[in-house]
């Protein structure tokens, strides 16, 4: 409690009883006495009458002087701190919701304080989030994929996409309806869809080869011609389904029975469906409908222009642990830091991006940084097809500038072992720039053989074998547009 809160002002706050009593019988006043203040059975009558006097007595007798400071003390910081707080909440801003990208850049305490101001904001004032909620909501932000926690008064928190949004339930039925369908943009190049923990990889194709249309008799991919082919939408089997055959019209629910699909299995299985239909296109890992189909004439005319959509299951990723958006976040995040550091410089900027790995984040990353910039590139190698580094260190492409006397900035995909970045970096400052820097997207510190300083790091991450955003696997898995974790069974 403070003496001036912005709407209550308490001029007596510091003024204590004893004073205020002898004023009263000095001017001769005839104040009302509140009884319940003398009741124990208000935990503030308990503190006043017995704690404060037990502390005073076998303590400090001016333990109700430090406790009214302290307060005061504390009432100012937590105004400051909210000012902060209110300024982070504005950064981290996104479409609908926060972005995690943002909010992990915060300290712990400052995030506890932007989620409460978040939580405040979308409902209306509501002042009942206890820590524990607090903790749920941040323990979300270190989630990959997708997730969700519980919340006072039916609201729940969702992490989706880079972005923690809350939404008030609704009844249970609205509320499934929500999860269990998700729109497929036919439009993009390619996407990933990461439904009820299933990962589902969409790509734009121009021919179909034998090796894909083996995954399509297995039921991992299905394939239709893009000019045929209406909205969708992944989700689950809903009364009054059905998919049109060659035979026919039939009900989703008669062809599970046909194929033998066990009962307690039917209601969460994948379907692609007509958006805003009984319709179903395909069911997944099953049977596909008669509608779209991929002739020798359709893929002729794919290489003219015209395209086809192949859904496909992964099936060596085993989760994501930062998705397309988590990742443009960063990004933007880093090239405004670098922008920052490098305004008032006069010499020339070189980025030097380390080839292969770091090709996808460099060009994210020098596109973000808002001022100019030189480019160059190395190959240096210690993994070749393994799994593991080497610790053989091979420059198969080196600069083709000097970058003495210059600003030199080395962008990276990964810091492993350490031994790769340390023994470029030592010869790289043989060279005499003016100052070099380290920017790295991904750091395991967990594998350090030998310590290296990151000036610009996206994200630390555990001991797992990641892949995508340029990060490989025996050359595979560099396009997706996604970082995962790769399935042990893949490279063991």
């Amino acid at each position: 409690m403070r003496e001036w809160d912005g709407v209550h002002l308490r001029p007596l706050l510091h003024t204590e009883r004893t004073e205020i009593e002898r004023y009263i019988r000095a001017h001769e006043l005839h104040p009302c006495h509140d009884r319940t203040n003398d009741q124990q059975d208000a935990q503030r009558n308990r503190i006043r009458h017995t704690l404060l006097p037990t502390l005073c007595t076998y303590g400090n007798r001016n333990i109700r002087d430090a406790l009214v400071r302290l307060s005061a003390l504390a009432g100012e910081e937590d105004d400051f701190l909210t000012q902060c707080a209110a300024a982070e909440l504005e950064r981290a801003s996104s479409v609908g919701g926060l972005s995690v990208g943002v909010l992990n850049t915060l300290h712990t305490a400052m995030v506890r304080r932007v989620l409460r101001l978040f939580w405040e904001r979308v409902t209306d004032g509501q002042q009942d989030l206890s820590y524990e909620h607090e903790e749920r909501m941040r323990r979300l932000l270190t989630r990959a994929g997708t997730a969700q926690c519980e919340l006072p008064h039916g609201w729940r928190a969702r992490l989706r996409y880079g972005v923690l949004r809350l939404q008030r339930e609704e009844t249970r039925t609205t509320q499934q309806g929500k999860e269990e369908e998700i729109f497929l943009p036919l439009t993009h190049e390619y996407d990933i869809i990461n439904f009820q923990g299933r990962l589902f990889s969409m790509r734009r194709m121009d021919i179909v080869t034998d090796e894909d249309w083996q995954k399509a008799v297995d039921g991992k991919a299905v394939y239709a011609d893009a000019a045929g082919l209406p909205p969708l939408v992944l989700r689950t089997r809903r009364p009054g389904d059905y998919m049109r055959l060659p035979i026919g019209r039939k009900k989703i629910k008669d062809i599970m029975i046909d194929d033998k699909i066990p009962r307690e299995a039917r209601d969460s299985i994948p379907l692609l469906a007509v958006a805003g239909s009984s319709e179903i296109f395909w069911m997944v890992g099953g049977r596909r409908s008669i509608l779209a189909p991929v002739t020798e004439h359709c893929v002729v005319c794919h290489c003219l222009g015209k395209g086809e959509y192949s859904i496909m299951m992964s099936d060596d990723i085993e989760r994501i642990s930062f998705s397309a958006e988590e990742i443009r976040a960063r990004v933007q995040e880093l090239g405004a830091q670098i922008t920052r550091d490098y305004r008032d410089a006069q010499e020339k900027v070189y980025c030097v991006g380390i080839l292969k790995g770091a090709a996808v984040f460099f060009t994210d990353l020098v596109r973000a940084i808002d001022r100019p910039v030189n480019f160059d590139f190395m190959i240096v190698s210690s993994y070749g097809d393994a799994a593991v580094s080497s610790g053989q260190v091979k420059i198969l492409k080196d600069l083709d500038f000097s970058i003495e006397n210059q600003h030199v900035i080395i962008v990276e995909d990964i810091i492993d072992s350490g031994t790769t970045m340390h023994y470029l970096k030592t010869l790289l400052q043989g060279r005499h720039p003016k100052s070099i820097r380290l920017c790295a997207f991904l750091s395991k510190p967990s594998r350090r053989v030998t310590p290296v300083e990151i000036d610009y790091l996206g994200h630390e991450v555990p001991d797992e074998f990641l892949v995508g955003y340029g990060l490989d696997y025996a050359e595979k898995y560099r396009n997706l547009p996604y970082i995962g974790v790769l399935r042990r069974s893949v490279y063991e």
